[in-house]
């Protein structure tokens, strides 16, 4: 809040400065430390702070002479009222004139075209003074200040320093560094951005500095950007004419040597390209700097070098193209109108709210801030009121600049075309000859065109140039297969090579080759593309930093390497793969080589089952393709969309955000499971997330059965139901295609029967819509999804002859979610009393059940096909025993290696047993979920299979065959056979 005294000093501005965002009071703070102080002294100079001065360098100059070592807090106080009221002058007119302008552009065109002005002469003011200042009598080399940015942010001021005799520089730099703390302390922060793209850590740079720069950053559209529309802010006219006209020779010159310019364009498309993929309508925030500012800050820049405009200034530049490109003037204006309103709204939202790039209008404050800025920009007696008058005017200009971005970008492209280096030697290396003309070898003279002007070709245009003309590459190939051998290597290995500068491009080229047709007649054309593909392999083999290079783009640019996957046979890749793994062990090359194998899977070896949870993933979530090999991010995002679902309020659209999310995690369990090293613990991570989703998903069903049924009386979540998971995933065995769940129901909640009938049935819809088919055999047997404690009990009681099937699924149940006091009950009433107690029943059905599966199946032998869940030593008869085990002595866990530990506690006896089963277990699980994943979702695995199975059973780099796995799994089943029999005498006869 502005002071009394204060007031003496800003005079009648005090009421509007009091307006402004609360960022400013460093320049109030200054003023009340040392404003009294300045006045006092300015007075007998001859000096006025009342209003801008006509000649701020002579005073500061004269200032800085009369303060001595106070120069510096004298200079910020001098800064800080001259700002304010500068500012104030701006807003006065906003509010004064905006209401009834008749060209309201115009008008805020004026108002900020003379606030920059004037704030560019008193910045330069201070720069010249803290200069003279830290310079302390030194004579500084020749230096100018270049304005590379905005002035209507109020944050901070985009500069380049430019310095003469650069071997004499080092006393600029240290006055610059001292310099620079002011500004950040009292004027406004300095932002060096090109000094940073030097080699050396210094603010200044000379003129074959920056020329370095610009030929090292041929596509940078910031760098370039920069510095083609950069102003003199302060320091030598000269000198900046120098350096603006060697940027202006090169960009904006009409001369032939087009590498530069055509660089920048490129570079500038790039970028086009992700801006114009913006929303063009308003939502919860809008980011007026980066949708409409840079946009058309870029497409000017661009634009410019086609007509060679060297005046600086947006709308300067966009007045100019209005009259040398009439064809496009509309966009031109509506650039024009777009941008003067979004300076505006800019400045206005910057200064008198708070200096940043986003908006979000969910912030309780910013409604009434837009409100008051719609009335400054002359909103106010609009019907829609001003707040949504400024919303929506914002949304049309956006929606504008971005329509006029579609049609510019068009201009640049074809403008590209005119000017490309590497499309001229094309047009002349591959065009054939005429009637009568000589034929040459084409392929081999664009070869040495290239290599002529190798510097100043953009690889990237091949891609665009094979997908125009596909025939290009046809007669390209075809020219190649027509040399002699040794010639045909010669050329491929010189493209190659000269294309690994743009690794990008070169595997783009690989792609096509390998897509391209091979017509009867035309055979030698697959030759080359081998040619091309060994030449490329020579090349990452030979130079270490190319391999870098390669997998920084796989990182990068995962779809461009899902396509060069898929062009190419699994060999091939792994050829790549032990390339990457020759670079050594780091946590970069394993999350390439990671991303390798996952398009491996994804693009040649994944079953029907992983196929379709990956086209449900990606049909759900597009995102997901650049995700696939990293798991933890694929982690986040599955997190962001149960956290989104959670705040969902309709039903349908909730379940839906639900199975997204879990879809998304058991895809990256499926891909962890292949191609992550084998993690004693990961079915505790699919136990968490089948369990979470079961549990999000029950509570989604009861609350909207609640909802839409009001005759029920709403039960607070869970109530009296238990959900109870049995079967594999009970145990954490992932994968699994099936839910085999017991719904049980507290017996003093009978009456709401309907209620949860109605509530499982959408359960069991709703997780079957993602993989989970549910199953619950206790239902077939009370005709009811839920039955309760008591008909579990009778049931039980009723001694039939599948009586053990039921005890078996309960000893193996595990809670998921449900009622403890109702957990406790069928433990107490049902597992102990109704099995425990009597194991020996339990014990003997279970032996006979196993003698049964035992004599149905033959021993399996190599060469045969396996069921490794049926078959004797299969999975399901180390799960029979280990429940006989658990019912022996009393153990209420699930089978997981946690309760292995305990049963080896309880049993001492059984420790090699239990011991071999947990080893035989863990193998043969893992051969059955890499089958399931790689080849069919099916127990039985079958022989010449095996050899896919192989580098994820054993590891990507193992010397195992198909022969040895099946060898293996043989060997695992009859030792788990063997174990199995072992413990079951010892449960049933033995002394433990």
């Amino acid at each position: 809040m502005i002071t009394v005294e204060l007031e003496a000093l800003l005079g009648r501005d005090s009421t509007e400065i009091d307006r402004f965002g609360n960022h400013n009071r460093k320049y109030l703070f200054q003023l009340q430390k040392y404003g009294f102080e300045l006045a006092q002294l300015v007075s007998p100079a001859g000096l006025s702070l009342d209003a801008f001065p006509d000649d701020p360098e002579s005073e500061v100059t004269r200032l800085v002479a009369k303060s001595g070592t106070r120069a510096p807090q004298y200079l910020g106080a001098y800064f800080s009222i001259h700002y304010l009221k500068l500012n104030a002058a701006a807003v006065s007119r906003f509010r004064l004139e905006s209401a009834c302008a008749k060209d309201r552009y115009r008008l805020y065109r004026t108002i900020l075209g003379g606030y920059e002005r004037k704030l560019s002469i008193l910045v330069r003011a201070l720069f010249h003074a803290y200069a003279s200042f830290y310079s302390n009598g030194i004579k500084l080399v020749p230096y100018t200040v270049l304005n590379v940015g905005s002035l209507t942010d109020h944050e901070d001021i985009d500069v380049a320093l430019v310095a003469d005799a650069p071997k004499k520089a080092t006393d600029l730099d240290m006055v610059v560094s001292n310099l620079s703390q002011e500004f950040f302390r009292r004027i406004m922060p300095l932002h060096f951005y090109l000094a940073e793209q030097f080699e050396e850590r210094r603010y200044w740079g000379s003129l074959a500095d920056y020329t370095k720069v610009l030929d090292i950053h041929l596509k940078d559209f910031v760098v370039v950007g920069q510095l083609l529309t950069a102003t003199r802010l302060a320091g030598s006219q000269r000198l900046y004419k120098i350096i603006i006209d060697e940027v202006h020779r090169r960009y904006l010159s009409p001369e032939d040597n087009t590498q530069y310019r055509e660089g920048f364009l490129r570079g500038t498309l790039g970028e086009l390209d992700v801006l114009l993929g913006q929303r063009d309508l308003t939502e919860d925030s809008f980011n007026p700097k980066r949708e409409i500012y840079r946009l058309i800050k870029l497409l000017v820049a661009a634009v410019r070098t086609i007509f060679h405009l060297r005046q600086p200034g947006i709308i300067v530049n966009l007045k100019s193209l209005i009259e040398l490109d009439p064809a496009h003037a509309v966009e031109y204006r509506n650039l024009r109108r777009a941008f003067s309103f979004n300076e505006s709204f800019r400045y206005l939202y910057n200064l008198l709210v708070i200096p940043t790039d986003e908006i979000q209008m969910e912030n309780e404050n910013v409604p009434e801030a837009l409100s008051e800025i719609g009335m400054l920009m002359g909103f106010g007696k609009d019907p829609r009121g001003p707040l949504q008058a400024l919303v929506l005017t914002y949304a049309e200009h956006l929606a504008k600049s971005l329509g006029a971005g579609l049609v510019l970008s068009h201009l640049l492209r074809d403008h590209l075309k005119e000017i490309s280096i590497f499309r001229r030697l094309l047009a002349d290396g591959l065009t054939p000859p005429g009637p009568g003309g000589k034929k040459r070898d084409a392929a081999l003279n664009l070869l040495e065109d290239v290599k002529r002007t190798e510097k100043k070709i953009f690889w990237e245009e091949i891609p665009e140039v094979i997908q125009e003309n596909p025939q290009t590459l046809a007669r390209f190939v075809d020219d190649l297969a027509r040399l002699p051998r040794i010639d045909q290597i010669e050329a491929v290995r010189s493209y190659v090579l000269l294309m690994t500068s743009d690794l990008k491009s070169l595997v783009e080229l690989l792609i096509f080759l390998s897509n391209l047709p091979v017509p009867a007649g035309k055979k030698k054309r697959a030759g080359i593309a081998d040619l091309f593909l060994e030449a490329f392999l020579e090349c990452l083999n030979s130079f270490p930093h190319k391999v870098k290079d390669y997998g920084r783009l796989v990182v990068s640019d995962p779809e461009l390497l899902a396509r060069f996957v898929r062009a190419y046979s699994p060999d091939i890749i792994d050829r790549i793969s032990s390339i990457l793994a020759s670079q050594g062990e780091s946590w970069k090359v394993e999350r390439q080589i990671l991303w390798h194998r996952t398009l491996l899977v994804t693009e040649h070896g994944k079953s029907r089952h992983l196929g379709r949870l990956l086209d449900r993933v990606l049909g759900q979530r597009p995102e997901v393709k650049r995700l696939l090999g990293e798991p933890t991010r694929l982690k986040v995002l599955a997190e962001e969309v149960r956290r989104e679902a959670s705040l969902e309020q309709e039903f349908g659209r909730k379940r839906k955000l639900l199975g997204e999310s879990f879809d998304i995690e058991m895809l990256r369990l499926a891909l962890g499971t292949l191609l992550l090293a084998e993690n004693p613990d990961w079915y505790k991570d699919y136990m968490a997330v089948v369990d979470d989703y079961v549990n999000d998903v029950l509570k989604t069903c009861m609350l909207e059965v609640w909802e839409k049924q009001m005759a029920f009386t709403r039960i607070s979540f869970p109530a009296g139901l238990s959900i109870y998971a049995t079967g594999g995933n009970a145990r954490g065995e992932g994968l699994a295609d099936d839910y085999d769940f017991i719904a049980l129901l507290d017996d003093r909640a009978a009456g709401e029967r309907s209620f949860y009938n109605k509530t499982v049935a959408k359960f069991v819809t709703a997780i079957g819509r993602h993989g989970l088919l549910a199953h619950n055999r206790f239902a077939e047997h009370v005709n009811s999804y839920v039955m309760t404690i008591g008909e579990l009990r009778q049931h039980l009681d009723a001694d039939t002859s599948e009586g053990f099937i039921d005890q078996s699924e309960l000893v193996d149940a595990r809670l998921v979610v449900g009622d403890p006091w109702l957990n406790g009950r069928l433990k107490r009433e049902i597992l102990r009393d109704r099995i425990y107690l009597k194991a020996n029943e339990f014990l003997s059905a279970m032996v006979k059940e196993l003698k049964d599966q035992d004599s149905f199946f033959r021993v399996q032998k190599p060469g045969d096909t396996i069921d490794v869940k049926q078959g004797p030593g299969g999975l399901r008869t180390i799960n029979l025993v280990l429940l006989m085990a658990k019912a022996k002595f009393g153990l209420y866990e699930p089978i997981t290696p946690l309760a292995l530990e305990k049963l080896r506690a309880a049993a001492p006896n059984l420790d090699k047993e239990i011991y071999a089963l947990e080893r035989a277990r863990r193998f043969i699980k893992r051969v059955r979920d890499v089958y399931r994943l790689t080849v069919a979702y099916s127990d039985a695995v079958r022989p010449e299979h095996m050899d896919e199975l192989v580098p994820f059973v054993y590891g990507a780099v193992s010397n195992m065959s198909g022969r040895d796995l099946a060898r293996d799994l043989a060997e695992h089943m009859a030792t788990s056979r063997d174990a199995v029999w072992r413990m079951a005498e010892q449960l049933t006869h033995g002394s433990l």
